[in-house]
């Protein structure tokens, strides 16, 4: 039966990787201590309720945490991945960077970054 649980991780984490959008939440959360939901909409550039139905699944599937501060929730990759999910993931940051959505993706999030900074600096 221990293979059985070890097969259903595995299963999981592939059918989350399968959905374009959850794959483009992943890359995002990659490399980012943590990301608020809306930050992660206005990157993806997708409807609110579609992306926290994506985070929500992924949250399900211990792929990603979230914390609620006031009126914000944070994601972030779960830091207890297993190494080769982890590693999975930052060939698919690496090979996918250069292609759209992904590199869009990054670059939004990236300007949200700096205008985040810009106020809270000012």
């Amino acid at each position: 039966s221990h293979t059985r649980g070890a097969m259903t991780e595995i299963d999981r984490f592939f059918y989350s990787l399968m959905d374009q959008s959850r794959l483009r939440c992943l890359l995002l959360l990659l490399g980012e201590e943590e990301i608020s939901a809306g930050d992660m909409t206005q990157a993806l550039g997708l409807v609110q309720s579609k992306v926290s139905w994506h985070l929500g699944a992924l949250r399900a599937e211990g792929l990603v945490l979230d914390h609620r501060e006031a009126q914000r929730v944070f994601y972030r990759l779960n830091p207890t991945l297993p190494p080769w999910m982890h590693e999975i993931l930052l060939i698919c940051k690496r090979e996918l960077a250069d292609q759209e959505p992904f590199r869009g993706d990054r670059a939004a999030l990236t300007q949200l970054v700096i205008r985040h900074h810009r106020l809270t600096k000012t």
